[in-house]
């Protein structure tokens, strides 16, 4: 089986995209691996909410957030 993936998209920088690997779901968060990175995303917004609280310009590409939203 091949490996899940997502479209995250930068809302800030002309609306840079990347597809990544989904490294796991839970009930409140997507995780992705960005270049060896793991972000998560929040399934509520679809948006990147990185450790310590802020929010970040990356979110789920529509379709994405759509299938994976709660």
């Amino acid at each position: 089986m091949a490996e899940e993936r997502v479209t995250i998209v930068n809302g800030w920088r002309g609306g840079d995209r990347a597809i990544v690997p989904i490294v796991r779901v839970d009930p409140d968060y997507v995780w992705v691996d960005v270049l060896g990175e793991v972000r998560r995303f929040s399934r509520s917004t679809g948006f990147e909410h990185p450790p310590g609280g802020t929010w970040s310009t990356w979110r789920l590409s529509g379709k994405d957030y759509r299938r994976l939203q709660v």
